[in-house]
């Protein structure tokens, strides 16, 4: 099956080729793979002016896809995809099981003192979100949420408004390898 690509990614893939500058008849964005910081594999995606050598090329849409051949192995049958959530580029599994993520989020302004962090548990474990809460010292306060993809960005998206008596001044989303959590606790 392959790689590929939605019409809301190729749509934004285009207007990231025109913001660069890049002529869409020679060049195209590239798809690279890296090794992530928690240890899993990312994809990296950059414009470029053509392809390299070995990279298998996919037209969608005007817009010319250049796959580096760690990208085809890592993801045999995937989907390109716009997250309308974040506005980002992902790559997500064809058919079978939804893509399990672990996701770091900081969480600052008013939200300590208010049952930020149970609230948070109580959103997580409806969603099947496994993870922690913590309150840091500088009065952020950190969740590690894992789970399916779609599951972790339904409580992402709570935290950025969090319980009646929180106020969210902003939510900085960093992310890690899964690690196979179960279970929710709060420190």
């Amino acid at each position: 099956m392959g790689l590929e690509v939605t019409d809301e990614a190729a749509l934004m893939l285009a207007r990231s080729l025109e913001m660069g500058g890049i002529d869409k008849q020679r060049g195209g964005v590239r798809l690279r793979a890296a090794r992530g910081l928690g240890g899993g594999t990312d994809v990296q995606v950059e414009l470029a002016e053509g392809p390299s050598t070995g990279e298998s090329i996919i037209e969608r849409d005007g817009v010319r896809i250049f796959v580096d051949p760690s990208v085809a192995e890592a993801f045999p049958d995937a989907v390109v995809a716009l997250d309308p959530q974040h506005d980002t580029i992902v790559i997500r599994p064809v058919g079978g099981r939804p893509l399990r993520v672990r996701k770091r989020v900081y969480v600052s302004g008013r939200v300590q003192g208010i049952f930020f962090r149970d609230s948070a548990r109580t959103v997580a474990s409806k969603a099947g979100v496994a993870g922690s809460a913590t309150n840091l010292a500088d009065g952020r306060v950190e969740l590690v949420l894992e789970g399916d993809e779609d599951a972790v960005l339904e409580v992402i998206s709570w935290a950025k408004n969090g319980p009646v008596h929180a106020d969210v001044e902003e939510v900085e989303v960093v992310d890690e390898a899964p690690r196979g959590l179960s279970g929710f606790r709060i420190s």
